[in-house]
């Protein structure tokens, strides 16, 4: 069996255009899962990755309502049942949300402080980091 989860950060956000609350599960070192509401024009998710430098993996699910990113010259949407892996390298993770609404579910991996074996968490030892 894999171990518990200890430790949950709870975020609240509030600005002119709404508010987003954020719970953070970290399940091992370098591997955390966030369930997201928000009810606001923008978010910034390097608000709650800021222990994050560089090589950051972000798996992004998206619910209910709709988010959207420009990265360069590309534009991203996520609409219900839509499913976004994002290698980030860069601090400025904003997304915008057009209708004001968006649950999710956030999975973010830290590549540089990721264990090379979650055998120790999940209690498989046929499953290896790259």
């Amino acid at each position: 069996m894999g171990k518990e989860i200890k430790e949950i950060t709870e975020y609240a956000f509030n600005d002119e255009t709404g508010d987003a609350h954020i719970t953070v599960y970290h399940l091992f070192p370098g591997v955390e899962v966030a369930y997201v509401s928000a009810h606001m024009g923008d978010f910034d998710f390097a608000l709650i990755e800021q222990k994050y430098r560089h090589n950051y993996v972000g798996i992004h699910f998206c619910k209910e309502g709709r988010i959207e990113r420009e990265i360069g010259n590309e534009f991203l949407y996520l609409m219900p049942d839509d499913c976004l892996i994002i290698l980030e390298n860069k601090r400025e993770k904003k997304f915008k949300l057009p209708l004001k609404h968006y649950h999710g579910i956030s999975i973010g991996i830290d590549i540089e402080n990721v264990p090379s074996k979650f055998t120790e968490y999940i209690g498989n030892d046929h499953v290896d980091a790259v």
